[in-house]
């Protein structure tokens, strides 16, 4: 039988390759807007912060790692009773309970030693890089397996193998939920939220500084004890809008509102 010519095999190989990136990355940003899409309804993001609330801390007094709760906040959480995971937008919050809403099995109020795990979303940002890492160390795999290196240079694919590898998983741990698996290590404080608090990533805030100056909008990324992470929004001289990635340090702030 005759054999095919290589340059004929060599375009066929390229020509998967082709498929099969387009397929992944299909799949890939398919994925990040349904997830996208989950967090703007029940089960990841925010909801409607009121600007007066209650703040729950659950911290691990060994490890000291530790998740926020507040009002308006959606979270997965799992019931003793279950074995797996309910999503809610969180309600109400007391010293003993903590209430959810959905639209399955609308309101529910659980004690708090009746929860034994929480799951809370990333920040839109961490996601992203989180999904960004994927993407490339996919790529990066699928490029070693249908167009290996030859001879000599064959040991640059197990490195890259080891790369694309590395890539995915470090990924998927940046993007995914925030976990934490309730025990007796666990303190559960309630306490009144500071009004930096009550700041969430998606919302838009105007902030006053200490040198004067004022960010009239500005939409949070991400938000720590430090600082805040956003996209500012102004307007050039031709009315034009301006979008700027900030970063302002909470010790620099007088006056932060959500508009």
């Amino acid at each position: 039988m005759a054999r095919k010519p290589t340059f004929i095999l060599g375009f066929k190989q390229q020509t998967a390759m082709k498929t099969l990136l387009f397929i992944l990355t299909v799949f890939l940003i398919t994925t990040i807007f349904v997830d996208q899409a989950s967090a703007q309804g029940v089960g990841g993001g925010y909801g409607s912060v009121p600007d007066s609330l209650l703040e729950l801390k659950v911290e691990n007094i060994k490890t000291h790692k530790r998740i926020l709760l507040v009002v308006g906040q959606n979270a997965k959480y799992r019931r003793r009773s279950s074995t797996h995971f309910e999503k809610g937008l969180i309600t109400e919050i007391t010293d003993s309970t903590i209430s959810f809403e959905n639209k399955k099995s609308g309101k529910g109020t659980f004690m708090h030693k009746d929860l034994t795990a929480f799951k809370v979303p990333k920040s839109t940002r961490k996601k992203f890089k989180g999904y960004v890492l994927m993407v490339g160390g996919a790529w990066v795999l699928l490029g070693v397996s249908l167009n290996p290196a030859q001879g000599k240079l064959a040991v640059l694919n197990i490195i890259g193998y080891a790369v694309g590898l590395v890539a995915i998983v470090k990924g998927h741990s940046i993007k995914r939920d925030e976990r934490v698996y309730l025990d007796e290590s666990w303190l559960w404080t309630l306490k009144a939220a500071e009004p930096i608090d009550t700041i969430t990533p998606g919302q838009v805030v105007s902030v006053t500084l200490k040198n004067g100056e004022i960010v009239e909008e500005m939409k949070v990324d991400e938000i720590d004890a430090e600082k805040i992470k956003g996209v500012q929004i102004s307007h050039n001289s031709r009315q034009q809008f301006v979008y700027t990635t900030r970063t302002i340090m909470i010790a620099d702030m007088v006056v932060i509102n959500k508009r």
